[in-house]
């Protein structure tokens, strides 16, 4: 669980889910440039630098990839206009 370094406790952040946190976490940490603020295999963490409450987290994913729905066909679709190709 993630708790704010400020005396008060609270925190602002974001929690991704990711094959690889620590990959993933290290890209933003060079896109971004904050700071790493924990690095443990279930779980990577950045800090906004100079900000104490601000977080972007990365854990690792626990569910099935969504999958792409399946659109039906255009042709003969009462909604649709399709001009055959």
């Amino acid at each position: 669980m993630l708790r704010g370094r400020s005396a008060k406790g609270h925190w602002f952040g974001t929690v991704i889910d990711a094959p690889d946190p620590q990959a993933l976490g290290l890209f933003y940490h060079e896109l971004l440039g904050w700071e790493i603020h924990k690095n443990e295999p279930n779980e990577f963490t950045l800090a906004v630098p100079g900000n104490s409450e601000t977080y972007l987290a990365f854990q690792p994913q626990t569910s099935a990839p969504w999958a792409r729905p399946v659109w039906p066909a255009a042709a003969r679709h009462p909604f649709c206009l399709y001009v055959g190709g």
